[in-house]
Parts: structure tokens; C-alpha cells; sequence
């Protein structure tokens, strides 16, 4: 005669114990995975975003678009009269011009200009001005209105890259604080977003994309942008209208504004919102480095 016998108290326990420890072991390799497989699936959009601005490029004499985004403008654009292009008095311009509506032909789906780490994209405006498209990624200010021409190092020549969610800038602008460590996390950017372990993935003057971090941005004059606004800076006029804004150009330049100082200091500027007026980036205009 078979006798059955049932599990004891403590052998379900041990049994429970174990399920546990490995739960408590493989759900963060499941989080690294998903998070992993986000940051490619964001990469990919970066990569056709490359090739988009390759095709743009192309297609516009090898010129990359230009901003206007006020009456006075302080930026490269080569309007004679930016004030025909400013967002209050001829909106339907202005969104026509927006950078991710120009790119927009040549990737056939708005759904590219999401991440999928990214929880909360910027509604932002379509070609008609409607809030339609989701958006988490920024064009740096530097490459405004250049041309292949005008790039020295086109691999190192960073255009679109992430944003942090609670940022609507559609433009990373060097010169007012946008790169500059957060007061909160010195090593994070006040507007580009290293989401992905630290890194954020980016699409190059070149057409090719890849992962590139803080640190690496923060200590190349060429990744950062500078190098090309010390080159070729805002028009000396558009800076003289500008006044004590910061405009597109650096302390080399007499006319360059500072504009209002941050309320914070930190190791690159201490409190001159302009990054490229870091020594660290200016010893490297003189060095060639």
C-alpha cells in the first residue's frame, strides 16, 4: 500500500525562500534587458534620423537648416529680416521651419522623433501649428544654417541627441546653460538627457549615430558644439541687436553677450551660463586639439 505524504510547513517555506532569491536576482537582469532593448530601439531612430539629415543635406545645397525664433534673432540665420520668421507673427513659417517637420519627407513616420525610454515626450507642432507630434530629442544650436563646407570633423559634429522630459526646447543652446551640469547632479546635463545608463544616443553631421555621454561632450570642443561657434560665430550684427543676450558666439568674440548669470556655479564656468567660454574648451581652439 502507497502511502503519500505532504510537504511539510518548512519545506514550503524553503521552496518560497528560493522562488524569492531568485526573483529578487533575475527581475533587475529583466529591467537591464528591457531598458537595454529601449536604448537600441533608440539608437535605430538616431541612425535614420542620420540618414535623413544626410538626404536633407543633399537636397539643400549640403546645408543643414537655419532658426529663427525671435524678432531679433542671434543666431546664423541667413534671413536679411528674421522677423518674418518669428513664432508670433507668422506662426504657420515657423512651423513649416521647425527641424523635425523639415526632416519629416525623408522618414515617412512622426513616431521616430520618440524614445522609448523617454515616459513623458513633448507634445509639440506640426507643419499646421496642431500639437500632434510626440518628441524627445533636441538639434544642438552650433550646426545652424552651416554647410558640409563649414564642418571641419563631421564624424564629431553632434546634430540631434536626447532631451529630458520636463524640457520643450526644440534646440540645445550652448550659450545659456543648456550644457552645464544640473545644480542638483553635476553629472548630468541641464537639457540633453543621459537616460540610458549615464549616455544619451546621437545623430552626426556625417549621417552616422552612436552613444556618447556627458563627459564626453564636456571635454571636446568638437562633440560640445563650441568649436563651430568659435569658427563661425553669429553674424556681428545680429550679436550688436542682441545686446547683452547670449548669442551664438564666445568671450573671444568683443560683442559676444553674457547674458544673465546662473544662479549656480559649477566647475566648467562657475556661473557664466555660456559653456564654450570653459577654459578647458577655449585652450583647445588655440591648441588644435
Amino acid at each position: 500500500m502507497s502511502i503519500s505524504r505532504a510537504f511539510t510547513l518548512i519545506e514550503l517555506l524553503v521552496v518560497i525562500a528560493i522562488l524569492a532569491i531568485l526573483a529578487a536576482i533575475l527581475f533587475p537582469v529583466f529591467s537591464q534587458a528591457k531598458q537595454a532593448a529601449k536604448s537600441t530601439a533608440c539608437l535605430s531612430n538616431m541612425k535614420q534620423i542620420g540618414i535623413s539629415l544626410t538626404l536633407y543635406q543633399h537636397d539643400n545645397d549640403d546645408q543643414i537648416f537655419f532658426r529663427t525664433v525671435s524678432p531679433t534673432s542671434i543666431g546664423r540665420t541667413r534671413v536679411t529680416n528674421p522677423t518674418f520668421m518669428s513664432k508670433t507673427l507668422n506662426a504657420d513659417l515657423y512651423n513649416r521651419e521647425l527641424w523635425y517637420n523639415l526632416l519629416l519627407p525623408y522618414v515617412k513616420s512622426s513616431k521616430i522623433w520618440v524614445c522609448p525610454t523617454d515616459d513623458l515626450p513633448t507634445l509639440s507642432p506640426d507643419e499646421s501649428g496642431a500639437t500632434t507630434i510626440l518628441r524627445s530629442y533636441i538639434v544642438s544650436a552650433a550646426i545652424e544654417d552651416l554647410s558640409a563646407s563649414q564642418i571641419p570633423s563631421s564624424a564629431e559634429t553632434l546634430v540631434v541627441t536626447e532631451k529630458w522630459s520636463g524640457k520643450a526646447d526644440t534646440w540645445i543652446d550652448q550659450m545659456d546653460g543648456d550644457m552645464l551640469p544640473q545644480k542638483a547632479n553635476a553629472m548630468q546635463m541641464n537639457s540633453p538627457a543621459s537616460r540610458h545608463s549615464g549616455g544619451m544616443n546621437g545623430a552626426f553631421f556625417d549621417g552616422h549615430a552612436k552613444r556618447i555621454t556627458p563627459g564626453q561632450l564636456w571635454t571636446s570642443a568638437d562633440l560640445s558644439g563650441c568649436r563651430l561657434i568659435h569658427l563661425v560665430p553669429a553674424p556681428t550684427q545680429n550679436l550688436n541687436a542682441a545686446g547683452s543676450s547670449t548669442g551664438l558666439c564666445d568671450s573671444t568674440m568683443s560683442v559676444c553677450g553674457r547674458g544673465s548669470a546662473e544662479s549656480y556655479s559649477n566647475r566648467f564656468t562657475g556661473t557664466d551660463p555660456n559653456f564654450c567660454n570653459a577654459n578647458s574648451i577655449q585652450a583647445q581652439f588655440t591648441s588644435g586639439l
